[in-house]
């Protein structure tokens, strides 16, 4: 069978424990809904567990910042910079940030912030602004409060970091950085990151990822729909030996000295 959808995969695992195959995960039927909920998860649970190389990208990351000519700063109680382009939220600009500005006749200058909104940015109480009008091409670099001095917004597929580099040769690794929430903060002002994406679509899977997916949803499976622990043992079974050679090939396909290290390590969250 070609297996090019997630309901294929769902239906090899399924024939495995001898369950009737599905026609589509939106079922309401007990084994449509099981499929439903455990695919996802499994799926994402695997891609987090290993460092496939199908699954890895690299990209230049540069601090966050925004160039416009829509950016005015007013001087209230407390003071503001406001943008008539609306910006501010999806650009990354966030409470308890600190905001650079340049190219401003007045303003120039690092400011804290208190709170932003699409087209405001409120500054603390104690931060003092001079009235300007938009016009004028300002850039606003959005920066750690303290400890780092510049953060960078994740990729919209990131899923797990692999390795931060400074360089593009991959000469020098960061060490000093911390991942929180949507962001990297590091004392680069520029970083490299390799890391570990979250694949949705079916045919970028090689073979050997699909097989344990399968083994992995089959073991699952074998309580939700068979209610059978013996062919759940069985599956783990089949999983670990699935995973065995999805690590060699992928050991293989990349990097074979660093991976074989891990591939013992790896089958200790089995379960």
């Amino acid at each position: 069978m070609s297996v090019t959808t997630d309901i294929n995969i769902c239906n090899l695992a399924l024939t495995k424990i001898g369950a009737t195959p599905i026609s589509a995960l939106t079922g309401t039927d007990k084994i449509s809904v099981a499929c439903n909920e455990l695919y996802e998860p499994t799926r994402d649970y695997l891609l987090t567990k290993y460092n496939w190389n199908f699954a890895k990208k690299r990209k230049k990351l540069f601090n966050l910042e925004y160039v416009a000519s829509t950016i005015a700063f007013v001087d209230s109680s407390p003071d503001t910079i406001t943008d008539t382009g609306s910006a501010f939220v999806t650009e990354g600009f966030e409470a308890g940030m600190r905001v650079r500005v340049s190219g401003s006749a007045n303003n120039d200058g690092t400011y804290f912030i208190n709170t932003v909104a699409a087209a405001t940015i409120t500054l603390e109480a104690d931060e003092e602004l001079t009235a300007e009008a938009a016009g004028t091409e300002i850039t606003l670099e959005a920066l750690p409060a303290f400890e780092y001095d510049y953060v960078f917004e994740l990729p919209s597929d990131f899923y797990r970091l692999w390795t931060i580099w400074s360089d593009a040769d991959g000469n020098a690794e960061v060490n000093n950085f911390v991942l929180s929430g949507n962001k990297i903060y590091a004392n680069e002002d520029e970083i490299y990151l390799v890391y570990i994406s979250q694949i949705k679509t079916v045919t970028l899977f090689p073979q050997a990822f699909i097989d344990v997916l399968t083994y992995r949803l089959a073991k699952d499976l074998a309580i939700r729909v068979a209610d059978s622990r013996t062919l759940r043992e069985q599956m783990a079974i089949e999983e670990k030996l699935a995973l065995t050679i999805a690590y060699r090939l992928n050991a293989i396909e990349g990097n074979p000295d660093e991976n074989e290290k891990n591939i013992d390590k790896a089958f200790a969250w089995i379960s």
